[in-house]
């Protein structure tokens, strides 16, 4: 028995699934485009404080202000100063390639939906499904991350 790779052979959708469809659509491009700011904005934030760090860290004030009142200790501070200052950017980076490709797969599903929604055309609703498939991969991929690491510091608190 040959088996099709058409989605819509074995079922197609009625009127109310494409409405669905590209109501769905219009949501995910703009969050999407709110994903897309976001990174911008997060990128923009880390540019700033990568400028402004070694300035505010000479500020006497300032980080005697954040050693009294957070207790941060002088080799914490020389620390934030060397490889936490790297680690913090490279974190952001990392932030802000992830919010901007999130945010353009959830364009590209909206964008492919629509299409699909205007033309009845089989390959743009292919299409929306592949983006929103690599949406839902990365999304999986980030929290499976995030509960290990939570875990990990939970423990690590712990057993302090």
């Amino acid at each position: 028995m040959e088996q099709s790779n058409s989605i819509l052979s074995s079922s197609e959708l009625d009127s109310a699934g494409i409405h669905e469809l590209n109501y769905a659509g219009k949501w995910s491009k703009f969050i999407g485009i709110v994903y897309i700011v976001s990174s911008v904005l997060v990128f923009l934030t880390m540019a700033g404080m990568f400028i402004a760090f070694e300035y505010l860290a000479d500020i006497n004030e300032i980080a005697d202000y954040g050693r009294n009142l957070y207790g941060i200790s002088d080799e914490a501070m020389s620390f934030l100063l060397g490889a936490g200052k790297w680690l913090f950017i490279i974190m952001t980076l990392i932030t802000s390639g992830v919010l901007f490709r999130n945010g353009y797969l959830l364009l590209k599903f909206g964008t492919s939906s629509r299409s699909y929604f205007f033309s009845n055309q089989e390959e743009y609703l292919v299409n929306s499904f592949r983006y929103l498939t690599r949406y839902f991969m990365i999304t999986v991929a980030l929290s499976i991350f995030s509960t290990i690491t939570t875990i990990v510091a939970i423990i690590y608190y712990f057993t302090l």
